[in-house]
């Protein structure tokens, strides 16, 4: 493995052999060196599955048919509605707000925006497919 790759280490409750590799992978480092690396430790947060982005993009595609909108407007409505915006500060230094994308959500969050969505869709008078997702 080239030490320029970028690298995810999952860190579980007694996995030490992974925990092994990750002090053996930055013990290999080159820090005398000119590039910098960044380690970063945070809670893990497993992301939403293909399944609830397909089932919720399909229903989306579905409402927005309904509504005589596009995929992205009604995407974007539910984004603003449902998950709000962030903060960061911009190029110059002023403040400014995105919205949250579905993209940032874990599988516990995607399955509640996908309930969100199905109440959504009930009232505006949608037949949504009854998909499957995990």
């Amino acid at each position: 493995m080239s030490l320029s790759t970028r690298v995810t280490y999952v860190l579980r409750p007694g996995a030490y052999k992974v925990r092994w590799r990750l002090i053996e992978h930055i013990n290999a480092l080159d820090l005398d060196g000119d590039t910098p690396y960044e380690v970063v430790v945070r809670p893990y947060k497993s992301n939403r599955s293909m399944e609830q982005n397909n089932l919720l993009h399909s229903w989306l595609r579905e409402i927005a048919q309904e509504t005589g909108h596009t995929v992205e407007e009604i995407k974007d409505y539910v984004c603003s509605e449902y998950l709000g915006s962030r903060e960061y500060l911009g190029i110059n230094g002023t403040p400014k707000r995105r919205l949250v994308t579905t993209s940032e959500l874990s599988v516990e969050e995607m399955s509640a925006l996908i309930e969100r969505v199905a109440q959504l869709g009930a009232e505006q008078g949608v037949q949504l497919p009854e998909l499957k997702y995990g």
